[in-house]
């Protein structure tokens, strides 16, 4: 793990935000960065060389999609500089996901 992943992992861990997370979690042929399966959401780091592979994200991001789980692509700038308003948006995503599964 690079250091915005450890950053957003010592948040995510042990159940601190009510969900629990995953880190490299085997999903077909990818490991999603962070995966919380109750609310089907992945969370991947995007660091400067994503930029070069974005055609593989949108084909991994579809491969998800298509097995119900939403990416979130977080820049790993947004770690360093928002790293609370990142936790708090993933908190947020969990809690509505997990409660359109309830009510669908």
């Amino acid at each position: 793990m690079g250091e915005a992943e450890k950053r957003l992992w010592t948040r995510l861990r042990r159940n601190q935000i009510g969900f629990h997370f995953r880190r490299q979690a085997p999903v077909g042929p990818y490991f999603l960065d962070f995966y919380c399966a109750k609310a089907r959401l992945c969370i991947e780091v995007d660091g400067d060389l994503h930029a070069q592979r974005s055609a593989e994200d949108r084909q991994r991001d579809l491969y998800l999609q298509q097995l119900g789980i939403l990416t979130l692509r977080v820049p790993s700038g947004e770690l360093y500089a928002h790293l609370d308003a990142v936790v708090e948006y993933i908190a947020h995503l969990c809690r509505e996901r997990t409660n359109s599964q309830e009510q669908g």
